[in-house]
């Protein structure tokens, strides 16, 4: 559990993904992954960053306004659910929006990061009230 942490401390508090972007990514998986109990904590946490209730809702469904952020939730939406399915494409448009390799890297890193939480959690069938 030490090591989830300290790796989960690095992934969250380094880098250059703003952790706005990085709540969004758990948001959006989360609620493809059916963790409820984690969709309601980073629904939370984006509610702490400013985010109004209608744009957590809009992330949560993998939408946004922003054009950037939009980008990413359905990138991790795909890389989420059908990886393979991910093409030239999807990480062009990624790169078109300003986004580079390693910041590619690490989206994909903080969303495989929280698939490994919310199938634990999932697994453990813990609920927001528990």
């Amino acid at each position: 559990m030490q090591a989830n942490w300290n790796r989960t401390k690095n992934i969250l508090g380094k880098g250059n993904i703003p952790i706005e972007i990085k709540e969004a990514i758990a948001t959006r998986v989360s609620k493809v992954n059916g963790c409820n109990f984690c969709l309601r904590i980073h629904k939370e946490n984006l509610a702490k960053l400013g985010f109004n209730s209608a744009i957590v809702e809009s992330i949560a469904n993998g939408e946004s306004s922003d054009q950037r952020l939009d980008l990413v939730l359905k990138f991790v939406s795909t890389a989420t659910k059908d990886p393979h399915s991910l093409n030239d494409s999807d990480f062009n448009a990624l790169k078109k929006s300003g986004f580079s390799e390693g910041d590619i890297l690490e989206i994909l890193t903080v969303m495989e990061m929280y698939t490994g939480y919310n199938k634990i959690i999932v697994a453990l069938d813990l609920q927001p009230d528990d």
